[in-house]
């Protein structure tokens, strides 16, 4: 059974009658969490039980810490307008970012070392900023009634999200992953002394065929798992933007119709994948390092309802 200490120190400011603003910082530390370990894993390129191939064992020894700064401002409905804001920088921190073994993996890449596989948590988002907005256009009383029902009572809403891109781990491909000679296959590159990783750097054009620089990086040490860290950088960040415009009129008593616009992805903002992280690929298929994926968020999707309610 695992176990959670978790601390949260908080401040809050009222700004205005209508916006407050919070600050806080959360953080948590966990123990005896789920991880998996091959307990057939080669020794010398041989296996303590030759009979069998892989055994995993479930065990609970795993151990993972977060914390964040957390920010948000809320601005209450003032003047037809409503906002929520909130930003966290947060690092996460664990052994194994799953124990699911129902299929096998995910399990530990070094079943002889905990330490070795203690990193950056797969699940570790460093920067997320999510703002939402509501507003509610004047109703245009007064006007006469075409501009009423046509320029008056306009509702327009969006959700902005902004956040890191996901980890990665640059894998070691001698011998198919396997230089270590344990037959888990998830040996981890070495890292070259002298190397920036240069993450991301100049124009999109670039960073697209060069995320880092993989100069910086070479196969494992024969009978070694790799020095190289776990999840040592992140993909490209996403942003997207979700906005929708709705208006709706009163036809006769107790009837309504409502027009309603929605797109996500609004700005077709282009989002992308992680690079390649196979060492191997850069002799194999010179992808490695090559970002040739789109990120979670698709391109824009517009959609359109008319809704008649009695």
């Amino acid at each position: 059974m695992s176990v959670t200490q978790s601390w949260n120190v908080s401040a809050e400011q009222q700004l205005t009658p209508t916006t407050v603003f919070r600050l806080a910082y959360v953080g948590a530390e966990s123990y005896h969490q789920s991880d998996a370990v091959d307990e057939n894993a080669y020794i010398g390129n041989v296996a303590p039980y030759p009979d069998f191939s892989n055994i995993y064992q479930l065990n609970s020894n795993g151990t993972a810490s977060y914390n964040s700064l957390q920010a948000t401002l809320d601005h209450h409905l003032s003047r037809g307008l409503q906002v929520q804001s909130s930003f966290t920088w947060s690092k996460a921190i664990d052994v194994a970012s799953s124990g699911n073994i129902s299929f096998g993996s995910p399990y530990l890449p070094d079943p002889f070392d905990l330490r070795w596989n203690r990193g950056v948590s797969s699940l570790s988002v460093p920067f997320n900023s999510v703002t939402n907005f509501i507003y509610h256009a004047p109703s245009m009383n007064g006007r006469n009634k075409l501009i009423q029902e046509t320029l008056g009572g306009w509702e327009l809403s969006s959700i902005v999200t902004w956040q890191s891109g996901n980890p990665f781990t640059i894998q070691a491909s001698a011998n198919g992953g396997n230089n270590s000679g344990s037959n888990q296959y998830l040996d981890r590159a070495d890292r070259v002394p002298g190397q920036a990783l240069n993450v991301h750097q100049g124009s999109r054009s670039h960073w697209l065929t060069d995320y880092f620089n993989t100069a910086a990086f070479v196969n494992n040490a024969p009978g070694t798992f790799g020095d190289s860290g776990k999840n040592i950088m992140f993909g490209p960040h996403y942003f997207g933007d979700d906005s929708a415009i709705m208006k709706s009129w009163g036809l006769v008593e107790g009837m309504t119709l409502q027009f309603r616009w929605e797109a996500f992805n609004a700005l077709n903002h282009p989002t992308f994948g992680n690079p390649s992280g196979d060492y191997g690929n850069t002799v194999t298929y010179s992808s490695f390092g090559q970002i040739g994926t789109i990120g979670n968020i698709p391109p824009r999707v517009m959609q359109g309802a008319l809704k008649l309610m009695f």
